[in-house]
């Protein structure tokens, strides 16, 4: 972690609940890729590391969003981070959702509003977290998403060397196409599934349906 100049790492154990890698401090001397290890170890998905004596756990249990436990730990300190998140403007989900966002999330929304001209923020859905072996396209969407979304930020900044705005919408417009993209394919994925399932019933029931009609049935035999 000593390579790495000014960066921290957070994950999550029992006891004293947040577990800090830090660049120059606790921990300095542990391997970033370890330290990077313990901090993704999201439960069920992942099997957590030992870190003295503990298992250490995804940092998001306890700080989903860390820009709160930095600014105390180190304040006055500036930075520029990354929030992963949807606008708060889309409230058409479903109720489940929300409330698991009120476990995870906390009141980490209020700090990214609080500090809204140094976050980032990059709405990556329908792509989650734990969705692996993503197909290119939607590779390609989070990198062109990401993008557009740093193009925001640093037009906002108002830098005499920033993006000029029609860049900006540009990106943006190719981020939403892949995005509308994604998310039809993904919905197309979900009823390939359901649509085989229902074949398959319909096959067995008509097979039944054969049998059962068979069954005491006389077939005349015809001798030549």
């Amino acid at each position: 972690m000593e390579d790495l100049n000014g960066a921290l790492l957070y994950a999550s154990r029992v006891g004293p609940g947040t577990l800090v890698f830090d660049s120059i401090g606790d921990r300095k001397d542990t391997v970033a890729a370890f330290a990077t290890r313990c901090s993704m170890s999201i439960p069920l998905f992942f099997w957590p590391e030992i870190v003295e004596g503990r298992r250490a756990f995804d940092g998001g249990l306890r700080n989903n969003f860390p820009l709160k436990t930095f600014l105390v730990d180190h304040p006055g300190t500036p930075f520029v981070a990354l929030y992963l998140g949807k606008r708060d403007d889309r409230n058409k989900r479903f109720i489940g959702s929300e409330l698991l966002d009120i476990i995870i999330e906390g009141e980490e929304r209020d700090v990214v509003d609080a500090h809204r001209d140094d976050v980032v923020i990059i709405d990556t859905s329908p792509v989650g977290v734990v969705d692996f072996n993503l197909s290119p396209l939607e590779k390609q969407f989070l990198l062109k998403i990401g993008e557009a979304s740093a193009l925001r930020f640093l037009f906002n900044k108002k830098f005499d060397d920033g993006p000029d705005e029609a860049t900006v919408e540009a990106a943006e417009k190719l981020a939403e196409k892949l995005r509308a993209e994604v998310c039809k394919r993904r919905k197309r994925r979900r009823w390939l599934p359901l649509c085989l399932a229902i074949l398959i019933a319909v096959g067995i029931y008509l097979a039944i349906l054969l049998i059962r009609t068979g069954i005491g049935t006389v077939w005349p035999v015809v001798h030549g």
